[in-house]
């Protein structure tokens, strides 16, 4: 109930400003008018429906199936991890940015960093950004292993690195 009271005040706080005109309804249709309906008309010759037109069929289905995903991977997934959430985070600006009129490349930057946290931070090793939020981090500080997980056994320095040791205690 906090979390639905806080929303409606922070919408209150930020469009208040529509009531400035005299008639709040006048406001939020110039708004309307100026954001969502001017963007909802432009067309750029690099969206995939203005380079081949015979898929502008696909473009609604496409969009409702985006919105589907996104409602999906809000309810679906129980256990969260960080690299989880970015590639989530990614596939979803990807589908969205697959089906608006208006596209161009500097796009890109919007889904990149989440592609980049999901992707180039993988290793075959457990790290703290697979820990997963609906179990608790034991008092050690340390994950628990999972049942069935493959575990990977420190391994004991080299005798190169103990070479260096050894020499001081001489």
């Amino acid at each position: 109930m906090d979390f639905l009271l806080g929303g409606m005040g922070v919408v209150l706080l930020t469009f208040w400003v529509l009531a400035l005109e005299g008639s709040p309804m006048e406001g939020l249709r110039i708004f309307y008018e100026h954001t969502f309906a001017f963007q909802g008309e432009r067309e750029t010759p690099w969206s995939i429906f203005a380079q081949v037109p015979e898929l502008r069929v696909l473009q609604l289905p496409l969009t409702l199936l985006a919105g589907l995903l996104a409602i999906v991977v809000a309810v679906l997934p129980k256990r969260w991890s960080i690299r989880r959430l970015a590639a989530f985070s990614a596939a979803l600006i990807i589908a969205f940015e697959l089906t608006v009129n208006y596209w161009f490349y500097p796009y890109v930057t919007w889904f990149e960093p989440f592609v980049f946290a999901a992707l180039l931070l993988a290793t075959n090793e457990k790290s703290a950004l697979d820990r997963e939020s609906e179990r608790p981090p034991s008092s050690s500080g340390q994950h628990k292993p999972v049942q069935g997980a493959a575990h990977h056994k420190p391994s004991t320095p080299s005798e190169t690195e103990q070479a260096p040791d050894s020499e001081q205690s001489r």
